[in-house]
């Protein structure tokens, strides 16, 4: 039976870099860049999209930190990975190198985050520190003068920092980059679009949460919830940030507007501190398999000005290993678990856009049994409050878990105002009050403020 952690933890292990070294190095390689880009001039803009990522996330959503993807808005309504992001188009090979060659694209992203818990918590210790790096690599077969439809896909991540959910107390986890430290191939991919985009068959490590239940709306938001919700995620072992899992997924459209992804992957993608690297495969037939289909229906592609479409997706979901029943008095195994979700985009104006999803699970075997969540964003453009030359969005969201043991909720809302300094940097100011932390209603609320600094080329 995989084993199912209901806390966000990590063991603290020195990486292959140590921490230090690895800031050291990244710190200044992500000034070189910005400012080369700078001189430059010219470059795309960024759009937000995740996942979560979600931390399984995060997320990928992420689930996913600043994630990076190249998305087809015409073949999918996917929000890029987990976790939910802003998502820098990866650009093509002469930006830094000069030489143009239209099969081959890359991204990078570094998001910062600073942490501090302002009342309440489990630990004595106030502030943290993480980040994430995210490295993607991309081949189009079609681009190389080969085969049409053909995309390769490679993405390496690196995670290192603090675990702060561990001293919140909470399940739904407070930032969707929490992650074990680690420097791993995250991602590893083959693609095959056929008549026409019509069909596509995809083949290999895959983040669940880059395709399936997303909203791109909550991507804006730190907390993990937002980026896939806890009814999944904290119930079965499930390929999502930071640690994907083997699997392949068919996506098939058959009429405009309207996607239909299935996918079944390996049932326990490992424990991220014996998988660190990302490659270390387990094929116990005793882990089962995660097993999950989702349409996608999109009736407004285009129109509004923060880039996010209107977007309806429900799926459903069935784990085959076996679980322990909750609430009994002996031991007893069963196998098994399944359930279903949905989540909502809806633009309500030209600069508002809104948010719903949630789902549920069997709950006589599942931690998290129900979720529910909620939200907002509003993308003014320039000339709100902080300068004419920026561009900011300011989001609030709400998402409610059973928690199965506890007989309770928790509850996290989270207050979130993103600035887009310019097409590469963007700085998040963002505050969460976590109610019944855990489910555990003699816990004291909890009041974290985060600072995000993202960059991503």
């Amino acid at each position: 039976m995989p084993e199912i952690q209901f806390f966000e933890t990590k063991t603290q292990r020195e990486p292959i870099m140590n921490k230090m070294t690895r800031k050291t190095i990244v710190f200044p390689l992500a000034i070189i860049l910005l400012v080369l880009s700078f001189i430059e001039g010219a470059g795309m803009r960024g759009k937000t999209v995740k996942g979560n990522a979600g931390n399984g996330s995060p997320s990928d959503s992420d689930s996913s930190g600043v994630l990076l993807a190249s998305v087809d808005p015409d073949l999918s309504l996917s929000s890029g990975q987990a976790a939910g992001q802003v998502i820098q188009p990866i650009p093509r090979v002469e930006k830094l190198t000069g030489e143009p060659h239209p099969g081959v694209s890359f991204g990078f992203a570094y998001t910062a985050e600073s942490i501090s818990l302002l009342s309440g918590g489990l630990s004595n210790r106030a502030s943290h520190y993480l980040d994430n790096v995210d490295l993607q690599f991309e081949i189009d077969t079609e681009g190389l003068g080969l085969w049409a439809g053909g995309t390769l896909s490679a993405y390496f991540l690196s995670n290192s920092g603090a675990d702060p959910s561990l001293a919140v107390g909470d399940a739904q986890v407070t930032s969707n980059i929490e992650a074990y430290d680690s420097q791993r191939l995250y991602e590893l991919w083959y693609n095959q679009a056929l008549f026409g985009g019509a069909l596509e068959i995809l083949v290999g490590l895959h983040d669940l949460n880059s395709e399936y239940y997303t909203v791109e709306t909550g991507g804006l938001f730190n907390n993990s919830s937002f980026g896939i919700g806890a009814n999944l995620s904290g119930n079965v072992s499930v390929g999502i940030f930071n640690v994907a899992a083997l699997g392949t997924r068919v996506k098939v459209a058959p009429m405009e507007n309207l996607v239909i992804l299935a996918s079944v992957y390996d049932g326990d993608p490992g424990d991220p501190a014996v998988n660190y690297n990302g490659i270390t495969v387990d094929w116990d037939p005793s882990q089962g398999l995660m097993s999950i289909i989702e349409a996608q229906l999109a009736p407004q592609t285009a129109g509004f000005e923060n880039g996010i479409p209107q977007a309806y997706r429900l799926g459903g979901w069935y784990h085959s290993a076996d679980f322990e029943l909750i609430g009994t008095d002996t031991t007893e195994i069963v196998q098994g678990n399944y359930g279903v979700y949905f989540s909502i985009d809806q633009p309500i104006s030209r600069s508002v856009s809104g948010f719903v999803h949630g789902g549920f699970a069997v709950g006589n075997r599942s931690p998290v049994p129900s979720y529910l969540g909620m939200g907002f964003q509003i993308t003014p453009g320039k000339r709100w409050l902080v300068s004419q030359r920026f561009e900011e969005t300011f989001g609030l969201a709400i998402g409610s878990a059973f928690i199965q043991e506890e007989n309770n909720n928790e509850l996290v809302i989270e207050a979130t105002w993103q600035i887009q300094i310019n097409e590469y940097l963007s700085l998040k100011p963002d505050l969460q009050y976590v109610i019944n932390p855990g489910g555990v209603s003699s816990s004291k609320n909890v009041l974290v403020f985060s600072l995000r600094t993202e960059i991503g080329l």
